[in-house]
């Protein structure tokens, strides 16, 4: 049963029974979830994998003076530029 517009304000659905023509909507909704969630996985390490390019390009251009200020030396901040884009880990 279906309601809406109730007090609630929440839409309320029961499941249909299996092989219904009504629960292969069901089967749809799981396949898209399961689809856009592999798209915000990937969208999520695209933007990981450009924030980890443009921090590198930073850091490449950054002055001795700015890099003593963050604490970091100039060999360590051309190793870290030098990385592949795709190379990040998760401990920063």
């Amino acid at each position: 049963m279906t309601t809406i517009g109730s007090r609630s304000s929440h839409v309320h659905l029961r499941p249909f029974a299996a092989g219904s023509s009504r629960s292969v909507g069901w089967s749809v909704r799981r396949a898209l979830e399961g689809v856009l969630g592999l798209a915000d996985r990937g969208l999520v390490t695209l933007m990981e994998w450009s924030d980890a390019a443009r921090q590198r390009r930073a850091l490449r251009s950054m002055s001795d003076e700015m890099l003593k200020d963050v604490g970091v030396s100039r060999a360590d901040a051309m190793r870290e530029a030098g990385r592949r884009f795709w190379d990040v880990d998760g401990t920063r």
